[in-house]
């Protein structure tokens, strides 16, 4: 839940940074050469909020 919350904020961040001189047509254009580009950033950002246990067990020794 903290890894989404962090995701959306962090995303929302960079767009209202860039909002007040954003080009839609060139941000989209930007999008697509950094999503076929960059893919496999995205495999490694899922492996590691799946790597990130959710529930941590305190042992008690």
């Amino acid at each position: 839940m903290r890894e989404r919350i962090g995701i959306i904020l962090g995303i929302t961040g960079v767009i209202l940074l860039l909002a007040p001189s954003i080009n839609y047509q060139q941000f989209e254009s930007y999008f697509l050469f950094a999503l076929k580009n960059y893919w496999p950033i995205g495999l490694i950002i899922i492996g590691m909020i799946l790597m990130n246990p959710k529930n941590k067990k305190r042992s008690r020794y």
